[in-house]
């Protein structure tokens, strides 16, 4: 090839290093006069076309580039030798990647391997083309002729890799193999069955070639972290198949010395034996891990799960949602007799014991928590004492109360108590409380913990805070800053002037006095760097919490007055606290200040990654607002960085492959698959082309804006009896949308496929645990405020409803305009016309659109009519 004597395309490296160096220092104007120059000198060079064409395409020229492109294309196709290399053809697949025509670069690249099938190079570069489109089956296919052509073993694991991602995409198996023994007809368990076999058959024409797995590729010449990653997909390949016996004797072998640390050696093989229902062997494979991790509550539940021989924890990891795991623990009643049960307990209790005593001096919680744990399984199983799930409780806050993890931790172990039992558990941790002595440091966290176990164990927030206040007398009343004296001012009057009951002065007072404690301790602070969390922040959040519960309850809007006062002067003393942010976004958002509420969203400095998981508290906010300009920014923003990820992903999934790091490529494409089919991705997809729309329409009246769907539904209506000519929508961004029809099939597949939610909902406030739930907006219920567990798929099902409908709206739009023009047109042919196919699948559609909103086709005419005469008969009068 022409690479190999120094050359690309037949031009000497010489002459082209201007125009790389040119790119590299982003001057392309001088890199287009220098590419232009080699042009007249090889006009027949697709080489020297690619580099033209990258440069266009970073001069912010898509089309001349994709012409240029295509130029360089068709040279390719000449079937020249020195005109066909990998530099060439890497160079146009950087231009057609970047222009979003990569099939074309994946053409090139099928084009050059089946000219030149020796070439490995190139074969390399077709792999790479087929990573990008995450074209699984293509790969095995590609990587398995690589392994022939070099014997390379590497190329043989980029097949086994790309054969256990077809199983994950659950993509069936269409690579031309011969399996033999194949147990199954489904097509997944044959994809692992090719994967995990230890020998089997590659038919290709008359030749067979036959090879081994792991005996002959794994004992080979990889390096040692090679031969790791290798290793775990090989047991994870196993472990899909339910071949634990298999996994645990290659674990058991030489090929298990690989797992350099012991510790994750055992967990592979405790959790394998427990899956082949060897629980006894488990368990005692879970207690090393425990006697050398002392601190790992996972482990544990592990190994109390095994002795009681319940495999729910295994079955949950199956299926539980790694963006929003289980709030608690599931377990299932142990089907031992009463004998079994008491003596697995008592394993349990003697090794918990244990690990306490090893354990006493040091800040170590498993130990602490697995007593309650083992209470707690007793209480299920009817057998529980409610005094030692209390007692532990108790001992836990002595130990552990100051740190912020403390409700958290307990919370489960809190909820098989009866609320007799509740209340007697607050009472005992106050009399405790008042007998501990911490330094200041400590003391504050304990205070903070108290009150939120308060919360926790009461569960309605205005049940009596006389407790509480018996825990802050220690803490004296004063203003220390002037700047506090008119929030003072202002919760004083409430407690003086309320004629509700006891229990809102109960908690004004309260709110007093944590607002008193923050103050108090500031000084604590002072030393921090500023965007170092303070001690004792949350204690603005949960003031702002009840003064919220406050106002829903009484509807008092003084209350919302107060906790912005609060969250505003909490971020004037440290500007960097996000939660605060949060909270005072949504409350601004629920005051009607969306200006104000998005101009904290934006000092929250969301990047990268971040967008997916914290837009949520600002963007359907956005959507149904006036301010278009800052809702484009954002959704331009997020778009693009969702766009850009995809293609770096594409990237380092190819980088991993190269680096042999297997187990990368996997979670690469599983991270983005899940970014691909979120939710909120798909709906600011939707939402930005009809923002598009709204944007280019001329002469939208000012109550048109306020309901853009009334307003859509109206003019399509009315456009059917051909009086459409108040909105005219800009031809170029309907034809960028592809008049519709791209949306239109989304709102076909969405109802097919699963969505993803990747928001953080926990940094959500009470009072809006999703998007889709505002507390505020209706009446009091008496609901504590912590978030209660997501219906993930009652949202699944209601956002699929919404992005369906809106999906919907840019195709009936360009319908109703053609078929307004075309209605217009007396003097037109009958047979010039497609006004018979454009109308039914217009009704067609607006049939579908009138069922989402809940109506038959023609009552939603009628009302949007009668809405029409009214609106019609009031601009007369006027």
């Amino acid at each position: 090839m022409a690479t190999k004597f120094g050359f690309a395309g037949g031009i000497p490296e010489r002459k082209v290093r201007p125009i790389w160096d040119a790119i590299d220092s982003r001057q392309f104007k001088n890199a287009l006069k220098h590419v232009t120059t080699l042009l007249a000198k090889h006009p027949s060079s697709p080489y020297a076309y690619a580099l033209k064409a990258l440069v266009l395409e970073r001069m912010g020229k898509p089309d001349e580039a994709f012409t240029v492109a295509l130029d360089a294309k068709d040279l390719l196709y000449l079937n020249e030798p020195l005109l066909m290399d990998d530099l060439t053809l890497s160079t146009l697949q950087i231009v057609f990647q970047r222009l979003d025509h990569l099939d074309l670069a994946t053409a090139c690249y099928e084009h050059a391997c089946s000219k030149y099938p020796g070439n490995l190079e190139l074969m390399t570069g077709l792999f790479n083309c087929y990573v990008r489109e995450y074209s699984f089956v293509k790969q095995q296919q590609t990587a398995i002729k690589m392994y022939k052509l070099a014997g390379e073993e590497r190329f043989l694991l980029w097949a086994v890799c790309s054969i256990q991602l077809q199983f994950l995409e659950d993509i069936l198996l269409e690579a031309c193999v011969d399996v033999k023994d194949c147990p199954s007809p489904d097509p997944r368990s044959m994809l692992l069955l090719i994967a995990a076999s230890q020998q089997f058959d590659l038919v290709s024409g008359s030749t067979i070639i036959r090879y081994h797995v792991i005996k002959y590729t794994i004992c080979t010449c990889f390096k040692f972290s090679k031969l790791t990653a290798a290793l775990m997909i090989y047991i994870s390949i196993l472990e899909r198949q339910a071949k634990f016996g298999d996994a645990l004797e290659i674990l058991s072998g030489k090929l298990g010395s690989l797992l350099m640390i012991e510790v994750d050696k055992l967990w592979m093989q405790g959790r394998l034996l427990a899956r082949a229902g060897d629980y006894t062997a488990a368990a005692d494979i879970f207690h090393k891990i425990l006697e050398s991790c002392p601190d790992d509550w996972k482990g544990f539940l592990h190994y109390l799960g095994c002795l009681l021989e319940d495999d729910s924890i295994w079955c949950d990891e199956a299926v539980n949602d790694p963006v929003h795991p289980p709030k608690f623990v599931n377990c299932k009643v142990s089907h031992l007799t009463e004998e079994q049960f008491d003596s697995q307990i008592s394993i349990a209790s003697a090794c918990v014991q244990k690990l306490q005593a090893d354990t006493v001096n040091n800040l170590i919680r498993c130990p602490y928590l697995a007593t309650i744990e083992i209470e707690r399984r007793k209480h299920l199983r009817g057998k529980g004492n409610d005094d030692n799930v209390m007692d532990g409780i108790v001992q836990y806050f002595c130990r552990f109360g100051h740190l912020g993890c403390f409700t958290f931790d307990v919370e489960m172990f809190v909820e098989v108590l009866t609320a007799d039992k509740r209340t007697e558990l607050l009472e005992i941790l106050m009399k405790t409380y008042d007998t501990l002595s911490a330094p200041p440091t400590k003391a504050l966290g304990l205070s903070i913990s108290f009150f939120k176990i308060k919360q926790l164990l009461l569960g309605d927030i205005s049940a009596s805070c006389a407790s509480v206040e018996t825990i802050f007398s220690r803490f004296e009343l004063i203003a220390c800053l002037v700047g506090l004296s008119l929030c003072f001012h202002i919760l004083n009057v409430n407690v003086m002037n309320t004629t509700s009951s006891k229990y809102v002065s109960d908690l004004e007072v309260s709110c007093v006095q944590m607002f008193e404690m923050y103050c108090t301790n500031l000084p604590l602070s002072k030393n921090l760097d500023p965007q170092e969390g303070m001690h004792g922040e949350e204690l603005l959040s949960m003031t702002c919490n009840i003064l919220v519960q406050l106002f829903w309850r009484t509807k008092n809007f003084g209350y919302l007055v107060e906790a912005i006062m609060v969250l505003e002067f909490g971020l004037a003393i440290r500007r960097y606290v996000s939660q605060y942010k949060i909270l005072l976004l949504h409350l601004y958002t629920y005051c009607g200040a969306l200006p104000v509420a998005h101009e904290w969203y934006k000092t929250l400095d969301v990047k990268n990654i971040l967008m997916e998981s914290i837009l949520h508290h600002i963007l359907p906010q956005m959507l149904v607002s006036p301010l278009w300009t800052e809702l484009n920014n954002l959704l331009k923003d997020y778009l693009k960085f969702m766009d850009d990820h995809f293609r770096e992903s594409a990237d380092l999934t190819f980088l991993a492959y190269r680096h042999r790091n297997y187990l990368k490529v996997i979670e690469f494409v599983e991270f983005k698959d899940r970014l691909q089919h979120s939710g909120q991705y798909i709906v600011a997809r939707v939402e930005s082309s009809i923002l598009q729309l709204k944007q280019s329409a001329d002469n939208i009246e000012e109550e048109e804006v306020t309901s853009f769907e009334t307003g859509i539904f109206y003019h399509l209506s009315i456009n059917l009896s051909g009086r459409f000519n108040q909105f005219i929508f800009s031809q170029d961004v309907l034809q960028g949308l592809k008049c519709g029809t791209h949306f239109l099939e989304l709102s076909m597949e969405v109802g097919s496929k699963s969505l993803t939610f990747n928001e953080d909902l926990l940094s959500r406030p009470w009072w809006t645990p999703t998007s889709e739930k505002n507390y505020l907006l209706g009446p009091f219920e008496g609901i504590s405020y912590y978030p209660k567990e997501i219906l993930t798929k009652d949202r699944e099902t209601s956002l699929k409803r919404v992005i369906e409908k809106k999906s919907l709206i840019p195709r009936m739009i360009y319908l109703s305009i053609q078929s307004a023009s075309a209605s217009i047109k007396e003097h037109a042919e009958l047979n010039g016309s497609a006004t018979p196919d454009v109308t039914s699948e217009l009704k067609l559609l607006l049939e579908r659109y009138a069922q989402f909103l809940g109506f038959p086709l023609s009552e939603a005419i009628e009302a949007v009519m009668g809405f029409s005469n009214e609106e019609r008969s009031g601009a007369e009068l006027a």
